[in-house]
């Protein structure tokens, strides 16, 4: 059973951005706007590596040192313990994807399984995937997709899993693959995409299992290791790490384009870690230093954000190493050495304020004529006035406790307080 504490949801915007910050809205803000966790709110590393949001409105954060579950309001950090049974083989984690089953697929130096109901972690992967019929070898894959049913690639064999019907189907993969670890995968919600070596880009029916070898662009060198985006509209996208080139087919009948990153004081390439696509009309791109780029596929325009040390409403960092899209429409970026970044088109008008004296709001009231009311636990009452870049002041009140405010029919503020 889902507890209360464990529904409550992470894209519960504005509880989640009161719990680290003071709000204050701002007419005067940049076009995008982020907020950020770091070590300082609890994250137990800041290089993060993937990030997830579970059907239990949980946010889990792969770091280099221990997997961080988030629920709104502190974090719990499972890490490795040697010698102690159910715990994780590694505390390196690069990455997490949840199937429809509810299972949270945790891929280090090898595959682990969250177990939500023990609240521990299964380590020998192999005999659980027996109990759903699978057998893999040595090397295996494990991808989960857009509809949350699972796939694993085995030899030439690839096992199909549809997590509501709880049927099996199992695929003979028709061209030979030379290494399953590194087939790099993506999806449409209907057919399976990889790219395999040597270079063939490879497509399944996960209803039909009928096989497709998609042609490459012709100029693309199969020599370079190559990753794959499906986007939301069937869109193919592949890049290598190598190039700051990516080139996409908007659909099965139309020819390969190119898109190449470039920016005004480029002094080398951008080199190109993940792509996703936010569902409004934008594919968000994430580069090794660089920055992000966002492409508006409709009217072809590119746009270059990188970190602003001046502004705390900037990305936290040019390197990106994840991106990751939630239900609520929260895109959250997960960087290297600095915790990470997340943006909502609802939260344009909403910066971080931050002020010594003004710690632990715990009630926050407008009145009617637009000012901020922000009492404090032990630090008194603070205003901020209705104008453009008006400061927050505090209130000849002394540090008494504010537990409520409340505005009356004349206007009047009733401020409660304990001692």
């Amino acid at each position: 059973m889902k507890s209360g504490k464990q529904t409550k949801t992470i894209g519960s915007i504005c509880l989640l951005i009161l719990f680290f910050s003071v709000l204050v809205q701002s007419t005067a803000q940049p076009s995008y706007v982020f907020h950020h966790l770091t070590t300082k709110d609890g994250l137990s590393n800041s290089s993060v590596g993937s990030i997830l949001k579970d059907s239990y409105g949980f946010l889990w954060i792969a770091t280099e040192y221990g997997l961080n579950r988030f629920d709104g309001y502190e974090f719990k950090v499972y890490s490795r313990k040697p010698g102690v049974p159910n715990t994780m083989v590694a505390n390196n984690v690069w990455g997490l994807q949840e199937d429809g089953l509810g299972n949270i697929w945790i891929n280090s130096f090898s595959y682990m399984l969250y177990n939500r109901e023990k609240d521990n972690f299964i380590t020998n992967v192999p005999v659980f995937l027996e109990s759903l019929g699978i057998t893999v070898d040595r090397n295996y894959k494990i991808y989960v997709d857009k509809e949350k049913d699972l796939w694993v690639l085995s030899g030439q064999t690839a096992f199909f899993y549809d997590t509501r019907k709880k049927d099996l189907k199992i695929f003979n993969i028709e061209i030979r693959l030379d290494d399953v670890v590194t087939a790099e995968l993506s999806d449409d919600g209907e057919s399976l995409y990889g790219i395999l070596k040597p270079g063939f880009l490879w497509r399944i029916n996960k209803r039909t299992g009928s096989q497709k070898v998609i042609e490459l662009p012709v100029d693309i060198n199969v020599n370079l290791y190559h990753r794959l985006y499906v986007d939301y509209s069937g869109g193919l996208w592949i890049w290598s790490t190598q190039t700051d080139i990516i080139r996409y087919k908007k659909s099965q009948s139309t020819v390969w384009g190119q898109l190449q990153l470039t920016r005004d004081n480029d002094v080398q390439f951008s080199r190109i870690l993940n792509l996703l696509d936010d569902k409004n009309g934008h594919i968000w791109i994430g580069t090794d230093h660089n920055g992000l780029f966002i492409y508006d596929i409709a009217g072809r325009e590119l746009t270059n954000l990188e970190e602003d040390q001046m502004t705390k409403s900037s990305i936290a960092s040019n390197n990106i190493n994840c991106l990751f899209l939630d239900d609520n429409g929260i895109i959250w970026m997960g960087h290297s050495k600095k915790g990470i970044s997340y943006f909502h088109y609802s939260l344009q008008n909403i910066v971080n304020y931050e002020d010594p004296a003004c710690r632990d709001v715990g009630v926050i009231l407008e009145d009617r004529k637009g000012r901020i009311w922000l009492g404090t636990d032990g630090n008194g009452l603070f205003l901020k006035e209705k104008k453009v870049n008006a400061e927050i002041r505090k209130l000849p009140i002394g540090d008494s406790p504010i537990v409520s405010l409340l505005e009356d029919r004349k206007g009047q503020v009733w401020i409660g307080t304990y001692s």
